[in-house]
């Protein structure tokens, strides 16, 4: 199990690498035109009306 994990994580860390530059021109792009943040977050309302985002 223990080379499955190390895989994993490997592959995670490649990935990340390689998409983080993508995003962050997103979210530059994202902040360029819009007046909102570029990551959206909501209140919503959960069970007996309690509110989380």
């Amino acid at each position: 199990m223990t080379a499955k994990r190390v895989l994993d994580l490997v592959v995670g860390a490649v990935m990340l690498a390689l998409t983080s530059p993508i995003v962050l021109v997103a979210m530059l792009a994202i902040r360029a035109t819009s007046a909102g943040p570029a990551i959206f977050s909501q209140t919503r309302v959960g069970r007996e009306g309690t509110l989380f985002s």
